[in-house]
C-alpha cells in the first residue's frame, strides 16, 4: 500500500522534520521526547540512536578505578578485580565484564616473562665479577665451562602468570614474574 501526500504537506513534513533536527542537534528538547521521536529522526538524517542495546554492568567511574588499579600492579587478575568491585560496593560482575572493560580501556593481557630477583647485594657481586673478570687473559675462560640448565615439571606446571597493561608502553618491574633458584637459600 502506498501512501501519497500533497505538495502542501510534503513541505510541511520537511519543515517539520528540519525543525526537528535541528532542535535535537542543538539539544533543546527534552530526553523523553527525544526517544519517542529516535525512530522519526534516524528516518531522516540515516543516524543511529545513541542509547541502544544494553546498559553497562561497570560504570565509567569503576572502569577507570579498575584501569589504574591494574595499571599499577595494586590489582593482579580478574578474582582481584571481582573482590575489589565488590568491596568498593560498585555491584555484581563476572571475570569477562571485567575483561571486557580492560580490553576497552586499552590494556591487553600479557604473561609475564621469567626475571630473576636481584637484590642489591646481587647487583653488587654482579658488577664486582664483571670488573674482575673484564681484563681477564684468555687463559682464564679456556678453564670456564658454560653450562644451559633446563627447568622442567613432572606433575603439574607453576602457573601461568599474566599481567594487564597497556601495549607499547615500557615495562615496570610489577610485570615481571621474579624467580628464586633453589628457593632462595638463606
Amino acid at each position: 500500500m502506498e501512501i501519497t501526500f500533497s505538495t502542501g504537506m510534503l513541505l510541511i513534513l520537511k519543515n517539520l522534520s528540519r525543525r526537528l533536527v535541528l532542535l535535537l542537534f542543538m539539544g533543546k528538547i527534552f530526553k523523553k521526547f527525544y526517544v519517542s521521536f529516535t525512530a522519526y529522526k534516524s528516518r531522516i538524517t540515516g543516524m543511529i540512536p545513541i542509547n541502544t542495546g544494553r546498559p553497562n554492568a561497570i560504570s565509567p567511574r569503576a572502569s577507570r578505578m579498575l584501569r589504574s588499579k591494574f595499571e599499577s600492579g595494586e590489582l593482579i587478575n580478574c578474582t582481584d578485580g571481582i573482590k575489589y568491585l565488590s568491596s568498593a560496593a560498585m555491584g555484581k560482575v563476572g571475570g569477562e565484564t571485567i575483561r571486557r572493560t580492560l580490553l576497552k580501556s586499552g590494556l591487553k593481557c600479557y604473561t609475564k616473562p621469567l626475571k630473576p630477583r636481584l637484590l642489591p647485594h646481587h647487583r653488587a657481586a654482579r658488577l664486582k665479577f664483571a670488573r674482575d673478570t673484564q681484563k681477564a687473559p684468555e687463559s682464564f675462560w679456556n678453564h670456564v665451562v658454560f653450562t644451559d640448565e633446563s627447568k622442567f615439571n613432572l606433575y603439574a606446571p607453576d602457573g601461568n602468570h599474566t599481567v594487564w597493561r597497556r601495549p607499547g608502553l615500557p615495562t615496570k618491574n610489577h610485570h615481571f614474574h621474579h624467580t628464586v633458584k633453589f628457593g632462595g637459600g638463606r
